[in-house]
């Protein structure tokens, strides 16, 4: 799980950065996002990245349930 958490969340972060500090420089985007949009990227991802958002809680559904099938198949 650690392996998968920091393949997805460095990218994450890097080009959740990359895109607002790219965003700070023009005027015509659609939607404007700044730093602090960076600091709530845990609740709400930024425009294009979602998909890493929402791969990173199925990565942690699946490591989660791995675990509970786990601890039921030894009790038998």
């Amino acid at each position: 799980m650690k392996k998968k958490f920091i393949a997805l969340f460095i990218p994450y972060l890097f080009f959740s950065i990359s895109y607002v500090v790219l965003q700070s420089f023009s005027s015509d985007v659609n939607t404007r996002y700044t730093f602090t949009s960076v600091l709530n990227i845990y609740r709400t991802p930024i425009s294009y990245l979602w998909y890493l958002y929402v791969l990173f809680f199925i990565f942690l559904t699946v490591s989660i349930m791995d675990l509970i099938l786990d601890q039921v198949s030894m009790s038998y």
